[in-house]
């Protein structure tokens, strides 16, 4: 289920422990959806901004700073219209090497693989059915200040059960963002994932 990471990008990983990796990004799922289960949706408010940070992790050792969040209210806030993008789980990752302020002496990018596992660990079984972005963001007050970002999300029922089937016109309304879904990836178009934004 490597979708994100090339034959050659693979190879490159072979000096890594790749149960140790695999360990690595478990134990770091685990945590914070642990910790996101326990903690209100976030619905876009300044009521519940707290939630976002309290959802934010940067992991020294995967290289990433990463959030993850339940997220409601998608319609109400103007954010889509298809009545099944109204909830999800959301998985946000930055490499840690693109942040201001931040003292990290990684050896390099963040390898495609260490994605593909973090996102077989926090989605299992519904990786197949998570909606990718990849987006340019500003993440400080500088306005000319962007950065990379890589946003996953999962989108639930009201029972925060995964949506396996979704409406031709949810799937429009997502693409029309730039949007790719995980298993269109898994077909061999992974381009958007290793750093070409196709839109959004």
């Amino acid at each position: 289920m490597m979708s994100q990471a090339s034959p050659e990008e693979r190879r490159d990983c072979e000096a890594v422990d790749l149960e140790e990796l695999r360990d690595k990004a478990r134990r770091c799922a685990r945590t914070m959806r642990n910790k996101a289960a326990r903690l209100p949706p976030y619905d876009g408010s300044d009521g519940t901004f707290w939630v976002v940070h309290k959802g934010m992790r940067d992991d020294l050792e995967l290289g990433l700073r990463l959030l993850w969040t339940r997220d409601t209210g998608h319609r109400k806030g103007g954010w889509f219209k298809a009545r099944e993008l109204d909830r999800c789980f959301h998985l946000t990752a930055v490499d840690l090497r693109l942040l201001p302020n931040v003292r990290y002496e990684g050896r390099g990018p963040v390898a495609p693989l260490v994605f593909d596992l973090l996102l077989q660990e926090f989605f299992g079984e519904a990786y197949s059915c998570v909606w990718f972005e990849y987006a340019k963001e500003k993440l400080t007050a500088d306005a000319s200040d962007v950065r990379e970002v890589r946003h996953w999300r999962l989108f639930c029922d009201a029972e925060w059960e995964p949506l396996e089937a979704m409406r031709e016109e949810a799937r429009r309304e997502l693409r029309a963002l730039g949007w790719i879904e995980m298993r269109e990836l898994e077909r061999g178009s992974s381009e958007a994932v290793k750093g070409s934004p196709s839109g959004g």
